[in-house]
């Protein structure tokens, strides 16, 4: 009987350990997913910041562009006035 009381109590305290260590590897797996995540959610967020700055450079560059070639289109059309100018003043001194 004291045999059997004694290896009730061990398996008792057998049992008791392998709830604390199977809740300690439940927690560590909790705790590496959380970390999984957390580094996760930093390489998203690197990501949205370079894919920011990518789309202000293309902005900025589009902004450019579209400045060279208003600029390009009014120097034409100011160097075509210029010339019908001068093409009437020539006429004009030939009256």
């Amino acid at each position: 009987m004291l045999l059997n009381v004694l290896s009730l109590d061990f398996i008792v305290v057998i049992d008791m350990i392998m709830l604390r260590w199977l809740a300690l590897r439940r927690d560590v797996y909790r705790f590496i997913f959380v970390l999984f995540v957390l580094q996760l959610l930093q390489r998203r967020n690197a990501l949205h910041e370079k894919a920011a700055r990518r789309r202000r450079v293309l902005e900025e560059s589009y902004k450019n562009q579209m400045f060279e070639r208003d600029y390009d289109e009014t120097k034409i059309w100011i160097n075509e006035k210029l010339k019908a100018a001068s093409d009437y003043e020539g006429y004009l001194v030939r009256l």
